[in-house]
């Protein structure tokens, strides 16, 4: 009775809140033949939230570094995610010298690099079997580092660095994006686009149909004044056509007021692309004011394209605008206002 009580306690946690029971996924047999369990973790929302797998596995040849008892994390798209050891069990090199800080952090960055040179050898590549360095472990010769990878790897730890990257890069890796894949559904799909993570938004967007479009338009329009203009840039091209916009259409033209030069640009070509209304033209118009050069020919296309909704009201402040610019009117503020005063 007192377990079931502490279990509840667990998975109820603190605030009362559920917390769903981690799920095993599937199980990967490594090329020691050591089964590894890799596990989806949820968080309180019941939305996955990453993988992991508690592994102990042998690494050195000739038993001179510790087998590894570690537990491997990834994302959901099967990307390194971060590694915690086991207490009591901390990670050494050669003849079972301990890690130093400088070398958990080499470890993170080599296992987050999914294009490591690691990808193209055999760990039998690693060492050099003309040079042999000295063992106090088994009182004798070993072979070496090869001096190609000396300045790549951790010095001592070469086959923990190999055995581990693959783990976390190789087929692991692939199924575990494909179960994410498999359990993909609209929340999980907003969940990652709004999470700040630009690999979970980047991936999202790529995959987003036609049909979502709509669906995902309030959470488009959070990102395009995000800080990572490349993310911003492909939300923008992702938006529904302009007759779909429908209230965020000023909004959109709002945020050409907050963002950078390339997603100014962007925003500018949405709008090039279709015809535009008189409302939503005259909201550019106090814009032609300041506009940079690079710019102005994208600004000044789009009122061409869309002059015969103009109103003479609005012609008469567009033209007003442009003449009262500060510096000499350049070729395109001439045709423009020349365009302008001809109606």
């Amino acid at each position: 009775m007192l377990l079931m009580i502490l279990f509840l306690f667990h998975q109820w946690g603190v605030t009362g809140n559920f917390q769903p029971a981690d799920q095993l996924v599937f199980t990967y047999e490594t090329d020691r033949g050591v089964d590894a369990r890799i596990y989806l973790a949820y968080q309180a929302d019941e939305l996955p939230a990453f993988y992991y797998c508690a592994l102990k596995t042998p690494i050195c040849l000739e038993n001179l570094c510790n087998p590894v008892e570690i537990r491997l994390e990834w994302d959901l798209l099967g990307n390194f995610r971060d590694y915690r050891e086991t207490p009591g069990k901390e990670l050494t090199k050669f003849d079972h010298e301990p890690f130093e800080p400088k070398d958990y952090e080499q470890l993170k960055t080599i296992l987050a690099d999914k294009e490591s040179f690691l990808q193209d050898y055999q760990m039998e590549d690693l060492v050099d079997t003309t040079v042999k360095v000295y063992s106090a472990e088994i009182d004798g010769l070993t072979a070496a580092t090869s001096a190609t990878f000396t300045d790549k790897l951790i010095p001592g730890a070469i086959y923990t660095c190999y055995t581990l990257w693959h783990l976390v890069n190789g087929e692991i890796s692939d199924r575990i994006l494909a179960n994410t894949k498999s359990v993909m559904d609209r929340k999980l799909k907003r969940n990652m686009l709004l999470s700040g993570i630009v690999a979970y938004e980047d991936f999202i967007l790529d995959g987003m149909p036609e049909a979502e479009k709509e669906f995902f338009l309030p959470d488009l329009m959070q990102l395009i004044p995000g800080k990572n203009r490349f993310i911003a840039i492909k939300s923008i091209r992702k938006l529904p056509d302009a007759a779909h916009l429908g209230k965020y259409a000023p909004e959109l033209i709002d945020h050409y007021d907050k963002v950078k030069l390339p997603v100014q640009q962007a925003i500018l070509q949405y709008f090039l692309k279709e015809k535009c209304s008189a409302e939503l033209l005259k909201a550019w118009i106090p814009r032609a004011a300041n506009v940079p050069g690079s710019l102005k020919l994208s600004l000044y296309q789009l009122f061409e394209k869309n002059f015969s909704v103009l109103d003479e009201p609005a012609i008469r402040q567009l033209r007003e605008v442009l003449e009262q610019k500060q510096g000499s009117p350049d070729g395109h503020d001439k045709k423009m206002i020349a365009l302008l005063s001809n109606r």
